[in-house]
């Protein structure tokens, strides 16, 4: 018993006088610049989007969630095309067959130079009278982040409502506009 004693302390003794090694970790971590969030109403369709500040040489991922204006519900099915036109007047189309999942198709492009490019998507899904074109605004192209900045700082008590939470819920969408709520209001009293 003695001896078994004798060895547990000598492990403890060893183990205990090891050296401290200070482990230092250096994070770099890089900013991460704010994203382009685009919403805009067509006649039949809301497309809510996000895609990163646009780089030369990096690839960006282009988020456009479609709801349909007279359902409210997701574009679950068909195809998009976005089609990218440069100062020049040369166009590159990037089609998605299907959506990633309800209502959001992803295409991905890489700019290779930079510039102003003109952008539009067209929506063609059954759930629609017809396909539907938006004209987005120009696409800025920056030859590398270092002039970028980041945008404001979100409120970090605010509330997030993703139109993926949306879409569970009963409720259609209309362009906000300036109109009358009542031509006539009876109270009683």
């Amino acid at each position: 018993m003695k001896k078994l004693l004798w060895v547990l302390f000598v492990i403890i003794s060893v183990l205990g006088c090891k050296p401290e090694v200070e482990n230092k970790v250096v994070v770099t971590e890089e900013e991460e610049l704010e994203p382009v969030v685009v919403t805009l109403f067509s006649e039949q369709t809301l497309l809510f989007m996000e895609y990163p500040q646009l780089i030369v040489g990096e690839n960006a991922r282009f988020l456009a969630h479609f709801s349909i204006l007279k359902t409210g519900l997701p574009a679950y099915t068909g195809s998009l095309d976005l089609t990218i036109t440069d100062e020049g007047g040369n166009k590159e189309v990037i089609s998605v067959s299907k959506p990633k999942r309800d209502g959001l198709y992803i295409p991905e492009y890489t700019f290779k130079k930079a510039g102003t490019y003109k952008a539009e998507l067209l929506l063609k899904t059954e759930l629609l009278d017809s396909q539907d074109l938006i004209k987005l605004e120009d696409f800025i192209v920056h030859q590398d982040a270092s002039k970028l900045k980041n945008g404001e700082e979100e409120d970090e008590g605010a509330i997030t409502f993703l139109l993926e939470q949306q879409w569970k819920i009963p409720v259609t969408y209309a362009k906000a506009q300036k109109r009358d709520l009542s031509e006539q209001l009876r109270v009683t009293g």
